[in-house]
């Protein structure tokens, strides 16, 4: 593994420059909106955002279900304007900050990975 940051390769996130030349990279895991899931999504990678404050009944629903829920993108519309950083990405769209999953902490996370990769493979056969 390589430790990447921003003062030793010029970039910071959501420069998607920061992990350039990493091999295999194929989700990026983060909790702030402006600055991991819009990179993940400018890499096409599957983009995770660790989010705990999120409510309930987005919250009890499976990992892998709650950015399907319709009860997201209205939750996520109301939130990502007082999120870090906001005002320093103005061009930031709201498909580039959607991301494939929200998790309430990482602990979830191989489990939405593991059902993505299982979903993936269906669709490949």
């Amino acid at each position: 593994a390589e430790l990447r940051a921003p003062d030793t390769v010029g970039f910071a996130k959501p420069d998607p420059r920061i992990v350039a030349g990493v091999t295999g990279l194929v989700a990026h895991v983060g909790d702030m909106l402006y600055h991991d899931v819009l990179m993940a999504r400018r890499l096409g990678v599957t983009a995770v955002w660790v989010h705990d404050p999120l409510p309930e009944p987005l919250r009890s629903l499976p990992a892998s279900e709650r950015t399907r829920d319709p009860a997201f993108d209205a939750y996520l519309d109301g939130v990502r304007d007082g999120q870090p950083y906001a005002a320093a990405h103005p061009e930031a769209t709201v498909a580039e900050l959607r991301p494939d999953h929200v998790v309430v902490g990482v602990g979830e996370t191989p489990g939405v990975l593991a059902e993505e990769r299982v979903e993936s493979a269906r669709g490949e056969a």
